[in-house]
């Protein structure tokens, strides 16, 4: 996964992948271990490279994929040389990785909170003008957060032949994981992780013209996603509409989820996976791909 699986901002011990494997451990004799292997940033052909150069060898139960829409459905990456890089554990575009002096900006990016503050440009404050990544309500949003959505609502386009085929290298790069993993007979799971623009009715009218409401389908595209990757044989975790249920503020002003909505995904993730993690003769192997 992403920085949703990371758990970007949020201690790591609430975190979905962390408090899951506290739901398994509580529940079973057997000892789980869940293994966050997400990385900020990353998009659907890098957990595909992952897997391949280190994830299998971990051995696993299962495999699960958070698949975050709002930029992981319309990728394109499909070699390394279009991805990310970092400088001095930074990540950073490739185009400016080679720019001048990038070692030393990055130096003094890490070192000094002025050199943050002036790069950062303050657009991570609030409303009221406080910097921070929480809100006083859901409503409470920062400059930063609304232009960011505006970016993404194209993402929530009616459905089109064109989305279908723009999202088709994605649906790839997780049937490449399947494909492997079908040859150790090791379930793989997508999880759909939502935008919270198609949760908060209230950003939707900050976000989204009257007059253009009618071009957006707010279930998309999760409503499209799960019809191809039923197509690949791939089991999806939609937490959509578990979301638009709750009706607690789950989302930070840096798109991800609070500690609560990390709580909730795992809840979810766990009643969804259990029976797959079960074995009818006990002996560790999920009996619907035992033998």
């Amino acid at each position: 996964g992403d920085s949703f699986t990371v758990g970007h901002n949020v201690p790591q011990e609430t975190t979905y992948p962390q408090i899951l494997e506290g739901f398994l451990n509580k529940q079973s004799n057997k000892k789980y271990e869940v293994v966050n292997t997400g990385v900020g940033g990353w998009e659907p052909f890098q957990y595909a490279q992952y897997y391949f150069h280190y994830g299998n060898h971990l051995n696993p139960e299962l495999i699960l994929i958070g698949f975050f829409v709002g930029n992981d459905t319309y990728n394109q990456y499909t070699e390394v040389s279009q991805t990310m890089t970092a400088v001095n554990g930074r990540l950073l575009l490739r185009e400016k990785a080679e720019s001048r002096f990038i070692k030393l900006k990055v130096f003094f990016y890490e070192k000094l909170h002025l050199a943050r503050l002036i790069l950062n440009k303050r657009i991570l404050t609030t409303s009221n003008n406080e910097k921070r990544f929480t809100r006083k309500d859901c409503e409470d949003f920062s400059k930063f957060y609304i232009w960011l959505q505006r970016v993404r609502v194209k993402n929530h386009l009616k459905r089109r032949m064109h989305l279908y085929n723009r999202a088709k290298n994605s649906i790839f790069q997780i049937s490449r994981i399947k494909r492997d993993a079908d040859y150790s007979s090791i379930p793989v799971v997508v999880i759909l992780i939502p935008d919270e623009l198609q949760i908060n009715t209230a950003l939707q009218k900050v976000v989204v013209d009257d007059d253009k409401r009618n071009r957006y389908d707010f279930k998309m595209p999760q409503s499209m996603l799960v019809q191809m990757f039923q197509d690949i044989d791939v089991d999806v975790i939609d937490l959509l509409p578990a979301f638009i249920k709750d009706t607690r503020c789950l989302y930070l002003n840096d798109t991800h989820w609070t500690s609560e909505g990390h709580k909730l995904a795992a809840s979810i993730i766990y009643k969804e996976i259990s029976d797959c993690l079960s074995a009818a003769n006990n002996d560790g192997i999920a009996h619907t791909y035992d033998n």
